[in-house]
């Protein structure tokens, strides 16, 4: 995004104090606050729904193992 570059924050030494800097800044990130959401939530969103989605196949998967096992430990013993 062109908007986001080095110019958009004022690297130069001003003759404000840091706390002058912050509010700038502050200002800056609340009025694209939406924005940055979006972007958050456009880009993090259906990673997280993959990440559940793998979550849950890892969760069957162990279930399914945890069982098998269970299942071959009694053969075993029955044998």
């Amino acid at each position: 995004d062109p908007r986001w570059t080095s110019a958009t924050f004022n690297s130069s030494p001003s003759p404000g104090s840091s706390g002058d800097q912050l509010g700038v800044l502050e200002r800056f990130l609340v009025s694209h606050q939406t924005e940055i959401k979006r972007v958050l939530t456009d880009t993090f969103g259906p990673l997280t729904q993959r990440l559940e989605a793998m979550e849950r196949r890892m969760d069957q998967l162990l279930a399914q193992l945890h069982s098998k096992v269970g299942q071959l430990g009694r053969d075993l013993s029955f044998g």
